[in-house]
C-alpha cells in the first residue's frame, strides 16, 4: 500500500498480447470498483504481470477511470439483461481455460 492507496495487481500465467492486455484492463477496473465498494480499500494503481514472458504493465486508478468503468459495467449489464452478449472471437486463440466448455469453440470435424 502506498500513500495514495493500494496497488491492485493481477498475475497471469500466459504471455502478454494486445488482446490479453485489453481484457485485463477491463477486468482490473471491475476488481478496483469491487475493492473500493465492498472492501472499502482505496485503490491508487493497477497492474498486471504476465508470468510467461515477465511483462509488467501498470497504470493509475483515478476518479475518471472509475467513472468510465462504472459506465462500461452499466452497458455490459444492460447487454446481458437483453441477452446481447455475443463472444469476442478475436480473443479465442488466447483462451485456453474454457475452451472445452465454450459453445463458440470451433471444433474440427
Amino acid at each position: 500500500r502506498g500513500a495514495g492507496g493500494h496497488e491492485l495487481v493481477d498475475f497471469k500465467t500466459g504471455h502478454s498480447a494486445p488482446l490479453a492486455l485489453e481484457q485485463v484492463d477491463a477486468q482490473l477496473d471491475l476488481y478496483a470498483l469491487g475493492a473500493e465498494s465492498s472492501l472499502k480499500l482505496p485503490i491508487a494503481r493497477q497492474g498486471v504481470h504476465f508470468l510467461a514472458d515477465d511483462q509488467v504493465y501498470t497504470w493509475d486508478w483515478s476518479a475518471d477511470r472509475a467513472a468510465g468503468a462504472r459506465e462500461r459495467l452499466r452497458e455490459w449489464l444492460g447487454q446481458i439483461a437483453r441477452r446481447e452478449f455475443l463472444p469476442r472471437r478475436a480473443y479465442c486463440p488466447y483462451c485456453t481455460e474454457f475452451r472445452s466448455i465454450c459453445p463458440y469453440e470451433e471444433r474440427e470435424a
